[in-house]
């Protein structure tokens, strides 16, 4: 372990303050997109079950995902968005056009 003096001390990165940082945008990026398959899901009148069946994924998992606590892969949001019926682009974009729904 090499032991850092003055300057070399006060220069280092603080990288527990830049993973923090990374976790926040990764949750907000959840909730994001978390948000979005909630909504296109109850525009379409479908319950997490019937996505369930659609996508072969867990309910648990869907709600895990609708609320934010996980960020699916774009395997994921591509099963979310056939089982939705729209693009996988619109379910994992910021933006919700009426056109979309």
């Amino acid at each position: 372990m090499q032991l850092l003096t003055g300057s070399a001390q006060a220069s280092r990165p603080r990288h527990g303050m830049l993973l923090v940082a990374l976790k926040r945008m990764e949750e907000t990026k959840a909730m994001i997109i978390g948000d979005r398959l909630r909504v296109l899901r109850e525009h379409k009148k479908l319950s997490q079950g019937d996505i369930e069946k659609r996508t072969g994924l867990l309910r648990c998992y869907i709600s895990r995902v609708e609320y934010g606590h996980t960020l699916p892969a774009v395997e994921t949001l591509e099963k979310f968005a056939r089982a939705l019926e729209v693009p996988w682009r619109t379910a994992a974009t910021r933006r919700l056009c009426r056109f979309d729904l």
